[in-house]
């Protein structure tokens, strides 16, 4: 039972999109699959030939009427994919660009109040730099030897 759930679930839905009328048919192969359990359960039981010839009939008529509404499904999905609009995948990639330059526009605007100019603040440890002239390295390890006492 499980299997055949599993096959009717392929068969259903192969492409994972659900329709309207998707749960209205599986409820219609539902019940003419639970019809042809009762049917060959009946089939199984029954000892009279012309019973069990009628039985088979009526299993192969229920056989037939499910194929039916399977093709039938399938016919209105395949209708229902190709008139859906489809999207081109360049106007996809062109609409998530214009949504990013958006958002950089609304958290970064153009008087950027990220923008901080660094305050004159007393750091005790920090050396002084006189006017635009930068420390190299053997200045900067100096001051750190005088600082230790070595």
């Amino acid at each position: 039972m499980n299997e055949l759930r599993k096959k009717t679930s392929e068969e259903l839905s192969p492409h994972r999109l659900y329709f309207p009328e998707s749960f209205e048919y599986r409820d219609k192969l539902d019940e003419v699959e639970r019809e042809k359990n009762e049917l060959y359960l009946k089939w199984v039981d029954e000892n009279d030939l012309d019973i069990k010839e009628r039985l088979g009939n009526q299993y192969k008529d229920l056989v037939k009427k499910q194929k039916n509404y399977q093709l039938e499904f399938q016919t209105v999905v395949k209708d229902r994919l190709i008139n859906i609009p489809m999207v081109k995948p360049e106007d996809l990639i062109e609409f998530r660009n214009n949504i990013l330059i958006e958002e950089m526009k609304s958290d970064f605007p153009r008087n950027n109040s990220y923008d901080i100019k660094e305050l004159d603040t007393f750091v005790p440890n920090k050396p002084k730099i006189e006017g635009n002239k930068q420390l190299n390295i053997n200045d900067y390890l100096e001051n750190l030897r005088k600082r230790i006492g070595k």
